[in-house]
């Protein structure tokens, strides 16, 4: 008798913390009943600690109690219910679905139920059930909220074409909806048809743009998207107005303001929306594309460094390579390229890229180590075979080199690179007639001043003195005086008996360089003349 009574007391006790909403307090003093037996009715017991672990959204746990239930009540509507909702929140779809289905006939069976089932057959891509339950909500006035996420459900499992009936065919019969009316906006924007959802995204936005912060970003997005930046930025600065912690409004107007170019104003509002969620990588992401973009290449490295350690995507630790390569920080780009390259797994991008690395950093056999596999499986790229042509011939495999070589320029008669490199690999064989045939070939596609250096070096070699001091003029007109480039010139206008243009180089070499002791001399010689 005395159990009973505390049983009574205990269970008085839970239900006033159940319906204070206190389900946490309740929870222990409901298992301690349960494990000392302290409970006039086990069923009840069970009962009331499902719905507080469901209260609590603890969904595992809440199954673990209704099971017990089952036990010893399979047919309970009740119990069927709460696994349905169990399942349905701990993604177990179409278990969930058998749950809602046997409900049919039962007082359960009303438009809580209908919808949950209806959002399965969706996850489930049951089209035809779901369009059949949902079909009883669109000729209710109050259900525009359930239709609304219905719809989202559709958008969110890639149908948006059904989700954009549904809202209209609502707002066929409920045209000041405000809830499908910004749905269907959402539905526009998925199909890409922008001029539409800024039909819609406009009247949510008149009718209560308080209601629906995302609207005018939406709408700014949507203008956007249709070439309309300008009045895109009108709506997006509204939003921030609105409310300044609104990362998503920071994000848009950030990308409107790149494609205004305005990279500083793009910086900003990115970094505004980053710290307003710093654990987004796609912020990051554009925030180190603009710097990029922009050749801001330290704080494009750092935003990379971000996403990757957020995603640890290794293709984030190969752009950080990239960004490296780009500013010619050789080693520190294989660094990254390398971590990609054991995050990935083989890589042709990554090899190639690791070994035009080694070939800048004069590390000629390290670049033929990555190169050569790309080679070997038949990857036809120009500046592979350039690369890789390269490296061979500055370990002295010549023959090897010619034949990579030749064989690029074959894919490819006019790749400037291939040209230039068969041309010094000519040069070195001295074979300068043919080095010079494929400079020229190169000089016509691009004036390079590498190349017009090279070429006028072979000149020199022919003794075509007057070629040679042509090439070298044009190449000094790129670049800053030097020394020895001027030093040659001056030898060639020797070589012409250009004396007084000679005289004058060689000064110009001693104003650059007063230790010159050849320019000097020679000014000596050629004032003697």
């Amino acid at each position: 008798m005395l159990n009973k009574f505390i049983s009574f007391m205990k269970e008085m006790e839970v239900e006033k913390l159940i319906d204070e909403g206190k389900f946490a307090e309740a929870v222990p003093i409901l298992l301690q009943s349960l494990d000392k037996g302290e409970f006039i009715d086990r069923f009840g017991l069970l009962d009331k600690i499902s719905y507080c672990y469901i209260k609590l959204e603890n969904f595992e746990s809440g199954l673990k109690y209704l099971n017990e239930m089952v036990k010893i009540n399979p047919h309970s509507a009740s119990v069927k219910h709460n696994l349905a909702i169990c399942h349905y929140y701990l993604g177990n779809y179409e278990i969930s679905a058998r749950y809602f289905e046997d409900l049919t006939d039962t007082e359960f069976n009303d438009s809580f139920s209908n919808f949950h089932l209806c959002v399965c057959y969706i996850k489930l891509a049951k089209f035809d059930n779901a369009e059949k339950l949902y079909a009883a909500f669109l000729n209710d006035e109050h259900a525009g909220q359930t239709i609304f996420n219905i719809g989202m459900n559709l958008v969110h499992e890639s149908q948006p074409s059904r989700a954009k009936d549904l809202y209209l065919k609502y707002l066929h019969t409920y045209p000041k909806d405000i809830d499908c009316m910004f749905g269907l906006g959402i539905s526009y924007v998925e199909t890409k048809d922008y001029q539409k959802s800024i039909e819609c995204f406009t009247r949510v936005f008149e009718w209560d743009k308080d209601r629906f912060p995302m609207a005018p970003v939406l709408l700014g997005m949507s203008y956007f998207e249709v070439g309309q930046a300008p009045k895109a930025l009108v709506y997006l600065k509204h939003a921030i107005e609105q409310d300044a912690s609104n990362y998503e409004a920071w994000y848009y107007t950030g990308i409107v303001y790149d494609a205004l170019n305005q990279p500083d104003n793009s910086i900003e509002a990115l970094r505004q929306a980053a710290g307003l969620k710093p654990h987004s990588s796609e912020i990051w992401e554009r925030l180190a594309l603009v710097y990029l973009n922009h050749k801001i290449y330290e704080k494009a490295r750092e935003c990379f460094l971000k996403v990757f350690k957020l995603t640890n995507n290794p293709e984030y630790a190969y752009r950080i390579g990239l960004s490296f390569m780009l500013e010619e920080k050789y080693e520190k780009a294989v660094d990254f390229f390398t971590v990609s390259l054991d995050r990935s797994g083989d890589s042709d991008e990554i090899y190639e890229n690791i070994g035009i690395c080694y070939y800048h950093l004069k590390k000629y056999w390290e670049a033929i180590q990555y190169l050569e596999p790309l080679i070997n499986k038949g990857v036809t790229k120009e500046m592979i075979f350039f690369v890789y042509g390269s490296s061979l011939m500055k370990v002295g495999r010549l023959n090897e080199a010619r034949e990579i070589l030749e064989k690029g320029l074959k894919q490819n008669p006019s790749e400037i690179n291939i040209l230039y490199g068969l041309g010094l690999l000519e040069a070195n064989r001295e074979n300068y007639e043919k080095a010079a045939r494929y400079l020229e070939k190169a000089v016509i596609i691009d004036r390079n001043p590498e190349i017009i250096y090279t070429l006028a070096l072979t000149k020199m070699k022919l003794q075509e003195a007057d070629s040679a001091v042509e090439l070298f003029e044009e190449y000094m007109l790129q670049k800053q005086p030097e020394p020895e480039v001027l030093y040659k010139i001056g030898l060639l206008y020797i070589q012409l008996k250009e004396f007084d243009k000679a005289r004058r180089v060689f000064q110009d070499i001693v104003v650059l360089n007063p230790a010159h002791e050849g320019a000097k001399n020679y000014i000596k010689d050629l004032e003697k003349l």
